[in-house]
């Protein structure tokens, strides 16, 4: 928790921040991906792991919470697989501006 208020405090004092309306903190923890692998997508893989920051690294990430309801669990492995290829691939080319999971 104190991470995450030094974090806030760092935020708010910056130009973005100071115009930000901080609407809700998530804390959590990242895992080994589950679609988009070496072995499932190779070439938008590729791409994930091979772009390289414009500038130095940026200081902030921004979270998107996503929630998946009963028709996406339904779906094949290959149909979500489908749908994270076609969500993925046109922000590959804004990638050397986010905040990665190294």
């Amino acid at each position: 928790m104190a991470a995450t208020q030094a974090f806030l405090v760092d935020f708010r004092a910056t130009r973005f921040g100071m115009n930000a309306e901080v609407t809700e903190n998530l804390v959590g923890m990242t895992k080994d991906l589950n679609y988009i692998t070496k072995d499932k997508s190779p070439n938008l893989n590729a791409g994930l792991t091979g772009t390289t920051y414009s500038d130095a690294t940026p200081r902030y990430a921004f979270v998107i919470p996503v929630k998946k309801n009963a028709d996406w669990w339904n779906l094949t492995d290959e149909q979500r697989l489908k749908e994270m290829e076609t969500h993925t691939l046109p922000t590959l080319a804004n990638l050397v501006n986010v905040k990665r999971k190294p």
